[in-house]
């Protein structure tokens, strides 16, 4: 599954990842992240 949208937070306490939609990802479940704060770190 890809989604795309903004980051809202990043919940520690749930470790999930929660988009601006209110979408929730588990952290554990994410394989790749990209945009633009991360091309920072390559």
């Amino acid at each position: 599954m890809t989604v795309s949208g903004n980051v809202k937070m990043l919940n520690g306490i749930e470790h999930a990842i929660i988009m601006a939609d209110r979408t929730k990802i588990p952290i554990e479940d994410v394989r790749y992240i990209e945009g633009d704060l991360f091309r920072l770190f390559e």
